[in-house]
């Protein structure tokens, strides 16, 4: 397992590297940079444990009958990484600092595009299907953990620390007991698109009433769901946390955690200032 941490560590930093070179570019080819950044780390370690991935759609179909944590966690995952989001912004508010604001300045179909689907589907095959492919086969609770901390690390971006580790844990621990990324693809686009959607509709009071009543009763809907399969649903998450590997002492991670806490101490100090 510790060599399959040190690829995931080297593909998790040439991404760091090039989603810096794309921002320091600009026009298509800072795009091209961008998408790069996403796919040639993937490629990388998909060709360095390619054992791995002898079968390629293992872990992106999904069976009807694994998807009973997914439809119970998913309305109240997206409910609690509002929450952790509009609480970071209270904090930051109290700092005296402004929160990032998503541009309304290109159209929604363009946002939504950049901002909601490219990451729905290019995170998570970098930050959910290779962590499965590598360190599953290991240990569940290594995956689900380093994976989290990793994706969380990779935001760069104290606002954005603490939801994307929560969602990290939850849309790994789904994905697992599913076998598939396909979950946390559509919980992850879910939220983004959401995200979107309020900075330009978010003005709009039936906008906001129409979002919360929907989530309010998918939320109902779920804890009903829970309270009926609540041994099935509790015996899946212990399933995914209670097998494999003890991970011990691994300072390897550090090499992308580190680099990118000392960029969110800069961007923080840059605000600040």
């Amino acid at each position: 397992m510790r060599s399959n941490v040190k690829y995931l560590t080297l593909g998790n930093l040439i991404f760091l590297v090039l989603v810096f070179a794309a921002g320091a570019l600009s026009g298509a080819l800072s795009e091209v940079v961008y998408y790069a950044a996403f796919l040639l780390p993937a490629l990388l370690l998909v060709i360095l444990k390619r054992d791995y991935f002898s079968v390629p759609l293992d872990g992106v179909r999904v069976k009807a009958d694994r998807l009973l944590l997914s439809a119970t966690l998913a309305a109240p995952t997206i409910a609690v990484i509002m929450v952790i989001s509009f609480a970071t912004t209270v904090v930051l508010a109290l700092l005296g600092l402004e929160p990032e604001q998503i541009s309304t300045e290109p159209s929604f179909a363009a946002s939504a595009l950049t901002l909601a689907v490219t990451p729905a589907i290019a995170e998570e095959l970098l930050f959910r299907y290779i962590p499965m492919k590598l360190l599953l086969p290991h240990s569940g609770r290594v995956c689900v953990l380093l994976s989290a901390v990793m994706f969380s690390a990779a935001h760069t971006s104290f606002e954005s620390f603490p939801f994307a580790l929560f969602a990290g844990v939850i849309f790994m621990t789904i994905d697992i007991s599913a076998r598939s990324i396909l979950p946390s693809v559509i919980l992850h686009f879910t939220n983004n698109i959401l995200s979107v959607a309020f900075a330009y509709f978010g003005e709009q009071v039936l906008f906001k009433i129409g979002v919360f009543v929907i989530l309010g009763l998918l939320i109902a809907a779920s804890l009903t769901v829970f309270f009926v399969k609540k041994d099935e649903i509790i015996s899946q998450i212990r399933a995914v946390f209670s097998s494999g590997e003890p991970y011990g002492v691994d300072l390897v991670p550090l090499a992308f955690i580190i680099p990118c806490i000392a960029i969110a101490i800069l961007d923080f100090a840059i605000r600040v200032g």
